[in-house]
């Protein structure tokens, strides 16, 4: 699969880098590369920590497939300010790509050759997030320039995204079945969910592909437990992760993914918790294409009852975390 999909990436560069820019002047002589507005969906603490890695290639006349000028350059923040070095330069008509990726030491420079051609790419590879889900969050950002436009922007503006999506289930007694009955959730299990993937980021001169290669036959299974004996109640909700899980974006089709909810019932009037009857709900996450994406926060809604045993709400779709605004990147 991942073969099949990069060489469709390949196949759509080698097109893509047909395209030679417009050759123009540009109405100033390049300068020194810079980045500014530097914004991010996550804690941009984090960035300026740690900082993050920038990957630079070009296409122009003379490097039709592209050539590295970045290579897992290192971006730090210092004195206010990002820095790194050494510093590099626009060139004239020419269109510049742009990579960057946190945390930076995930990534590597990869080439792929066809027919005598190569093109440069990034790549994460082998990201699994069974162990985890809910700790390691991956960052992303592209851009591109075109100096052949007149008055083209000296400054990459880099917005980070989430390229993992966030992922979690609320179970809420069904109060419209078993309005006056107790419910105790013990535990709340997902299974078959795919958690071995490749990300890969392709400059193709007029353009950047990028896009999760994700292992079919890797899967896992998450699961929570209660211990606290509580009757959920008619307003109570018991989450499968107080945060959500950060897992893969990936296709949901027919009884893929499985939920699993074992839980004591006590019938109304029933006061001793010893009395309650055990029993185990499983259904499978409705089919869709396109809910798990990149960047999205997604929690399933789901009621339990005795009657119609799970019953899935329209689920809670967001964008996650709020777009922060950042300092100024300087190249130099």
């Amino acid at each position: 699969m991942r073969k099949i999909l990069l060489t469709m990436f390949a196949a759509a560069a080698l097109l893509g880098c047909a395209k030679e820019p417009t050759p123009a002047t540009p109405s100033e002589q390049p300068g020194a590369i810079a980045f500014d507005n530097v914004t991010t969906r996550a804690d941009k603490t984090d960035l300026e920590s740690n900082g993050f890695g920038v990957w630079g290639v070009h296409f122009n006349s003379a490097h039709q497939y592209g050539y590295l000028l970045l290579d897992k350059q290192d971006v730090t923040y210092e004195g206010g300010e990002w820095v790194y070095s050494p510093v590099k330069y626009w060139l004239p008509n020419t269109v510049f790509n742009f990579v960057a990726a946190y945390p930076a030491e995930r990534f590597e420079t990869a080439v792929y050759t066809e027919d005598d051609v190569s093109l440069n790419y990034v790549v994460l590879n082998d990201f699994n997030t069974a162990d985890q889900s809910n700790v390691e969050d991956i960052l992303g950002a592209t851009a591109i320039v075109d100096t052949s436009v007149e008055n083209y922007t000296k400054t990459v503006p880099l917005t980070f995204n989430h390229l993992l999506c966030r992922i979690n289930v609320c179970l809420m007694q069904d109060g419209d079945q078993n309005r006056e009955d107790n419910f105790i959730i013990d535990k709340v299990t997902l299974s078959g969910v795919k958690t071995v993937g490749d990300y890969y980021f392709l400059p193709v001169s007029s353009d950047i592909l990028c896009g999760w290669v994700v292992d079919a036959n890797a899967t896992t299974t998450f699961e929570r437990k209660f211990t606290d004996n509580a009757n959920i109640g008619l307003s109570g909700k018991r989450y499968l992760d107080d945060d959500g899980l950060l897992l893969l974006p990936q296709a949901i089709t027919a009884e893929t993914i499985k939920l699993t909810v074992d839980f004591r019932f006590g019938a109304q009037g029933t006061e001793d918790i010893a009395l309650y009857e055990p029993k185990t709900l499983e259904a499978y996450l409705p089919a869709t294409e396109d809910l798990w994406q990149s960047g999205k926060s997604i929690t399933y809604n789901v009621k339990v009852s005795t009657y119609n045993p799970i019953t899935f709400l329209p689920p809670t779709v967001s964008s996650w975390g709020n777009l922060q605004s950042g300092g100024t990147i300087i190249i130099k």
